[in-house]
């Protein structure tokens, strides 16, 4: 059980990568303007690291912040712009008062607040795992919220309780915080890893399907 390639010890290996894979991301998401890029990075390492696919953390991850650099940070600042505007929002119900604002008004505004977070979580492991432009990126960051809202909004739920453990046991912050955040992001990982592999079939899939037309033109020809 205790052997190098035991599934006890790949699971201690992953899970202890995974908190060192978090920590980083902490660490530099400190200047607030390069969150885009280090959630980028920690996504397409912890995808590898839970396909098996990456050896080490450190290198790797700077690696993957300074490709995705440019295209994540453009989309993180575009995406402040919108949550400012969404606490505007919210910051003038409460100036009104709760009670004086439509329920109409409100709700689309919940929604559509679910929907630039969801999005949010979604678009930057895109980005890790496919070169695609910024249109294509948030396009598909939209599809994949819209059909999978329900799985993430569970991890939402996780996250939001993480948030709450770290406030009840702070005396504790940082254990808390290691362990949620670690699963989360294992699950998240998991959720994505499944749904981009079926988008990768289909892709070559269509691909080859189009390669056989062209040949089987051709032969006619």
């Amino acid at each position: 059980m205790l052997k190098y390639d035991s599934p006890l010890m790949e699971f201690i290996r992953k899970t202890a990568d995974l908190i060192i894979l978090n920590f980083i991301f902490i660490v530099c998401s400190i200047p607030i303007i390069t969150i885009g890029a280090a959630y980028t990075a920690k996504s397409s390492i912890a995808m590898k690291i839970i396909r098996n696919e990456e050896a080490g953390v450190f290198i790797p991850y700077f690696k993957a912040f300074k490709e995705n650099f440019r295209q994540s940070t453009f989309i993180w600042l575009t995406q402040l712009i919108v949550i400012a505007l969404l606490i505007g929002d919210f910051l003038w119900i409460k100036a009104k008062g709760f009670e004086n604002v439509s329920l109409s008004y409100k709700v689309v505004l919940g929604i559509l607040s679910t929907i630039i977070l969801f999005i949010n979580m979604t678009v930057y492991p895109i980005v890790a795992r496919f070169e695609i432009t910024t249109k294509e990126a948030l396009k598909g960051a939209m599809a994949f919220s819209l059909t999978h809202y329900i799985k993430l909004f569970l991890i939402v739920c996780l996250e939001v309780a993480m948030v709450i453990a770290c406030i009840w046991y702070f005396r504790w912050l940082p254990l808390v915080y290691l362990f949620c955040s670690t699963s989360a992001t294992y699950f998240m990982c998991r959720l994505l890893i499944k749904e981009f592999k079926k988008t990768e079939e289909s892709f070559w899939q269509s691909a080859n399907m189009a390669e056989e037309a062209e040949e089987n033109k051709e032969n006619q020809v």
